[in-house]
């Protein structure tokens, strides 16, 4: 390891990208983690228990099994912390918010249509308390990212390299618009619109901004291409959150995804690294297939078959 010293990354070199990818896995663990306790029921698990009972091996599993994922839960929260990425933290923060949001209004759905609706009363109470939640998550934050913080206080967020060299990007792409420069024709570009009064160490091979360097390398096609793919996604998790019951995290979980994303490209280049780009196509796709798969049709082929043997 020669760059970013003081950093964790993980197996990648950036620690902005390592902050990506343990948001990711933060947000993937959060659902697994709700879903598993979704599933448990606590109430016959504390009757079992206050009563002397034994409980099921079914329910031992699942139990072990959400264990588990708290501790990973927390533990990608920790390397998330670790990382010192200012933009990679508040990014994550951002998308953990928007997936409690999700989760709390599927909630509240849910209790309409099946009219268990609370009463005024309890409904700010519910309010309070999802805001306490959210305070709390935005505490564990900030404590375990103090590091994060005083890395803000030392270096300003203006002094970064990235945003004294934006005007230059801006001005190479204006030129190269409609048709772009080609792809992978920045760090060849750039150069000639790098201002001297940054600095002129190291290699600009990178915009440090998925958009920009998108439509300085593609022109129009990249913002086209980019919002077919954000409209069809999110239509795919909004079919997923308002179709699938057991599965309705799957939707939530994707949205949140693409949130991360959406926030961190505009100050960093995380999409355009191999490894996390591969990450995030293996993430989705379990996602888009429980989001498109119609509800009640678990059974197998053979399952079925078996079943129709049986009746007749």
């Amino acid at each position: 390891k020669r760059a970013y010293l003081s950093s964790l990354t993980g197996i990648l070199v950036n620690r902005n990208t390592a902050a990506t990818f343990f948001g990711l896995a933060l947000l993937l663990n959060a659902s697994i983690v709700e879903a598993s306790f979704g599933k448990i029921g606590f109430r016959r698990v504390s009757s079992a228990i206050l009563a002397g009972a034994r409980l099921s091996p079914a329910m031992q599993t699942q139990l072990w099994f959400a264990a588990f994922h708290v501790v990973l839960l927390f533990s990608t929260l920790t390397a998330l912390m670790l990382t010192k990425s200012r933009g990679g933290v508040v990014a994550a923060l951002i998308a953990a918010c928007c997936l409690l949001l999700l989760k709390a209004f599927s909630r509240f759905q849910k209790q309409e249509k099946s009219g268990l609706a609370p009463a005024k009363e309890r409904r700010w109470i519910r309010i309070l308390i999802g805001a306490s939640i959210l305070l709390a998550i935005v505490i564990i934050f900030f404590s375990l990212g103090q590091r994060v913080l005083l890395r803000s206080q030392i270096q300003s967020a203006f002094e970064d390299g990235r945003f004294c060299v934006l005007p230059g990007i801006v001005a190479a792409v204006w030129d190269s618009l409609p048709l772009g420069a080609g792809l992978s024709s920045f760090p060849t570009v750039f150069p000639a619109y790098r201002d001297a009064t940054c600095g002129i160490a190291g290699v600009w091979d990178r915009a440090h901004n998925v958009y920009l360097e998108g439509l300085l390398t593609l022109g129009i096609v990249f913002p086209l291409s980019a919002l077919l793919f954000s409209l069809w996604l999110s239509a795919v998790f909004i079919i997923g959150i308002r179709r699938r019951r057991s599965a309705r995290y799957a939707g939530e979980l994707g949205i949140a995804s693409l949130v991360l994303i959406a926030a961190h490209s505009a100050i960093d280049f995380s999409l355009q690294i191999s490894g996390l780009a591969i990450y995030f196509a293996a993430m989705l796709a379990p996602i888009v297939t429980l989001s498109l798969r119609p509800p009640g049709k678990k059974r197998t082929l053979k399952e079925q078959s078996t079943r129709h043997s049986m009746t007749a």
